[in-house]
């Protein structure tokens, strides 16, 4: 597979382009929103995904207002208007990004490169750690908080 560096507005239309004709693709993730399940530089593979079929706890890709490109969790999920509507929020952060409609959402993380390894995100452990750091997010701030007084 050939490595190319684009801008990342070129990056979401041709990552559109992709899904749309039932590919799938593959980039190098940057920040830490995601962090501990999926870390700054790791590979993280894409694919296309039915609206209707996704569920709390998958991390989608997708575009948000500004043709700003996320790569987070799905923490809730709402009907409005007769159709699904998603709370996003990255792992690292104690704030969600609002809901996202079906056609902001580009496609579903199915697969990280972690250690020279794919590992699939539907698979344990890395879904049993998902489910446990969703059921935590009310309790993430003071768990932080603690964890920072302890340490020096």
């Amino acid at each position: 597979m050939s490595e190319r560096l684009i801008d990342s507005k070129d990056f979401g239309v041709l990552a559109e382009e992709l899904i749309k004709n039932g590919g799938s693709f593959r980039f190098q993730a940057r920040g830490s929103s995601m962090h501990p399940f999926i870390r700054d530089g790791e590979t993280v593979e894409i694919t296309a995904v039915d609206p209707d079929r996704i569920r709390l706890g998958d991390i989608v890709f997708c575009r948000l207002a500004e043709n700003r490109l996320v790569l987070h969790r799905v923490v809730a999920i709402q009907r409005t208007a007769g159709m699904r509507v998603f709370l996003l929020q990255g792992d690292a952060h104690f704030w969600n990004d609002g809901f996202v409609d079906a056609s902001q959402v580009i496609g579903r993380a199915a697969a990280l490169l972690r250690q020279g390894k794919w590992v699939s995100l539907d698979a344990f452990p890395l879904s049993f750690y998902a489910r446990l750091w969703r059921f935590i997010i009310p309790f993430r701030r003071f768990i932080v908080q603690m964890v920072r007084r302890i340490r020096p």
